[in-house]
């Protein structure tokens, strides 16, 4: 397993952005939706992505009487990258607050369904990325949602830690329950 710094990171970054045919395109959710819709996408997937009110369980944590814990999240996290497939997938990368010791910050990819009233279905978190700096998350988000979208999973990078902190061969995605899970 390949482990490199983040200086290096960065500089490997920006050594394929510039050698490329082309800069990285942009991804911009105002691109599909007004800034009042785009906010009730994000308090959405925040819902998923988030820390779950102490009194909520992976059951319970969709009900209305959480939204408000989930809204007064939303300064925290912010849509990077967004972009709807013509299957109607939507695809996100996020930066979020971190729990972590070791920085503030973690990028998180993933895709879902939109049905009526942006209600979201089908949702994955696809992966997460480690603690850094919000300028190293930004030009490795760009890297991994290119991925994302043209593979459908950034499986060539999930044994380098250095771009993905998650999945790993100790935490799996759960659909059924829109967590990660402990694999037994």
């Amino acid at each position: 397993m390949l482990i490199i710094s983040q200086n290096l990171l960065i500089f490997f970054i920006i050594f394929f952005i510039i050698i490329g045919c082309d800069n990285p395109k942009e991804y911009e959710i105002n691109d599909y939706y007004s800034t009042a819709e785009a906010d009730t996408i994000l308090v959405n997937i925040v819902t998923y992505i988030s820390k779950k009110p102490k009194t909520a369980d992976w059951k319970t944590r969709f009900e209305p009487r959480f939204r408000k814990y989930y809204i007064n999240q939303l300064p925290d996290f912010k849509i990077k990258n967004y972009y709807v497939s013509e299957d109607s997938l939507h695809y996100f990368y996020i930066i979020r607050p971190a729990r972590s010791p070791r920085g503030h910050e973690r990028g998180v990819g993933g895709t879902f369904k939109m049905k009526e009233n942006f209600r979201l279905v089908d949702f994955e978190e696809n992966f997460n990325t480690p603690v850094m700096s919000l300028d190293s998350l930004n030009l490795l988000g760009d890297i991994l949602f290119q991925e994302l979208i043209s593979k459908g999973n950034v499986d060539k990078y999930v044994e380098n830690k250095s771009f993905v902190e998650w999945p790993d061969a100790q935490l799996k995605y759960d659909n059924s329950i829109n967590e990660w899970v402990y694999r037994k």
